[in-house]
């Protein structure tokens, strides 16, 4: 059985966790980038041609934040079990924060209506204030990243 990161694997198991964690990325790069950066391509194919989409901007940082998210949230799966899965069980949970927190604006979400979209109207903006669901929203990666770190205490109390 090879040896990885401090435990023992069989080969089958190792190929599966190798398998599992591109799937992962693929999934998680297909969710936290793709869509939200083509969200209003895609809202355009889905609503009738004479009408305008509404535009939905979404943050730039977001949208990085997304891209790392997709390199090291898989990382749980292949580094299950070892010294390093708390760290980055701990890391995974504040990127999601930081995500959450930049696609939601920080609890502004703006919505732009452009000519066209209302009868009557040029040109509109919609504004919502989601502070408190943007807060509900980012207790499960905060408490993700406390789990992280108090795993990371365990396994190196245990090393000791």
């Amino acid at each position: 059985m090879p040896r990885f990161l401090g435990i023992e694997l069989s080969w089958p198991r190792l190929i599966l966790r190798m398998v599992f964690t591109v799937l992962a990325a693929a999934l998680y790069y297909i969710v936290f980038y793709h869509i939200p950066k083509n969200l209003e391509s895609y809202l355009s194919s889905l609503i009738p041609l004479n009408i305008k989409t509404p535009t939905i901007p979404i943050s730039s940082t977001a949208l990085l934040v997304g891209l790392i998210i997709t390199f090291v949230a898989p990382l749980g799966i292949l580094l299950k079990k070892t010294l390093f899965e708390g760290p980055i069980g701990a890391t995974t949970g504040i990127l999601f924060a930081v995500y959450l927190y930049h696609l939601f604006r920080g609890g502004l979400v703006e919505i732009k209506f452009k000519e066209g979209v209302m009868l009557g109207i040029k040109s509109a903006t919609l504004t919502l204030e989601i502070g408190f669901l943007l807060l509900l929203f980012m207790i499960p990666p905060i408490l993700t990243a406390v789990k992280g770190i108090l795993l990371t205490i365990q396994r190196l109390k245990q090393t000791e």
